[in-house]
């Protein structure tokens, strides 16, 4: 994925000016290192192969595509949440619950399996399962945060309704991918 192609010792060799830059190596070893003293060195997240630019809000929802199919996916929308760190974030991200619209699948498009074997090939890495699921439990309390301060902002009705249901699939969800571990 050419997303995830842009690392930031690409952009400073062609002098593009980046604002800041988080998740460096010794900020990664430092998250590492609380870690293992909190889980222990074999549920601790491993620090990520490249440091890109992470979109944040990766899903379909968030993608143009060539109507005729040809040209594939022309666009990504919605940057706002854009920042440097681990694509296995925005990975995690499209698998959430909420961006598969009663389907099960990621994006209701592709089952898990499919997503992570498609992503994998197409940017040529491997993906690490405890990475991954790190990023996982992350993104989904991340979206849970997200979804209840819109419970909390939306007056009674069928938004608020359709806003508590999604909370509690995303609740069901990180049980499940905590459970997992």
């Amino acid at each position: 994925f050419g997303l995830h192609g842009l690392e930031f010792e690409a952009m400073a060799r062609q002098n593009i000016p980046v604002i800041a830059v988080i998740g460096n190596d010794a900020g990664w070893t430092q998250i590492r290192r609380g870690q293992v003293d909190i889980y222990g060195a074999k549920s601790a997240v491993e620090p990520p192969r490249q440091v890109c630019i992470v979109h944040g809000d990766y899903r379909t929802g968030n993608l143009l595509y060539d109507p005729q199919g040809a040209a594939g996916i022309t666009g990504v929308l919605d940057w706002e949440m854009a920042h440097p760190g681990d694509p296995l974030e925005d990975v995690a991200w499209a698998q959430l619950v909420a961006w598969r619209v009663g389907t099960g699948l990621v994006g209701a498009l592709v089952t898990d399996d499919e997503w992570l074997a498609d992503y994998a090939a197409a940017a040529h890495i491997g993906i690490d399962a405890g990475s991954l699921g790190f990023w996982q439990v992350l993104t989904g309390v991340k979206m849970s945060i997200l979804a209840w301060r819109a419970v909390e902002a939306t007056p009674p009705g069928r938004e608020h309704d359709l806003l508590v249901d999604l909370f509690g699939q995303l609740q069901q969800q990180l049980v499940q991918r905590l459970a997992a571990d």
